[in-house]
């Protein structure tokens, strides 16, 4: 089931819920008066039970295209190599704003419920941080 965000800040909550299946347990975030609280992102990971450096890693990635112009979506591919990923992009909605997508190894998911949603991978620009999901030893 994917997870559509209600309102401008939960597109984050929506894609863990998406990611992970937890509709239910985040369902009290999506609702929460407090999007987009410092403390919002550990939250998240803490009700869906995983924890950073054992189940999923973030990093920067938007770096890749300003070291080198031949740098861009198929690599973003390569580096995934199939795995499930949280991808930070440029809103197409709400300008100046970042928006986040959910990869699931071969498909791209975009909570966005307003008109303008990414579909493909290769659209996405290397601006970003990723969470790519830990696959293996689960």
């Amino acid at each position: 089931m994917t997870e559509k965000q209600r309102s401008e800040r939960e597109c984050y909550i929506a894609c863990v819920a998406t990611a992970t299946g937890k509709h239910a347990e985040l369902d009290a975030l999506l609702n929460a008066k407090e999007i987009g609280a410092t403390d919002l992102v550990d939250r998240v990971w803490s009700i869906v039970g995983m924890k950073r450096d054992v189940d999923f890693r973030s990093g920067f990635y938007g770096h890749l295209s300003e070291l080198d112009a031949t740098y861009g979506p198929s690599t973003l591919r390569d580096f995934l190599w199939g795995r499930r990923a949280l991808i930070q992009v440029p809103s197409l909605n709400f300008g100046g704003e970042q928006h986040v997508v959910y990869w699931d190894g071969s498909s791209l998911f975009d909570a966005a419920s307003a008109p303008r949603q990414y579909t493909k991978l290769e659209e996405l620009p290397m601006t970003g941080y990723i969470t790519w999901f830990n696959e293996v030893n689960k």
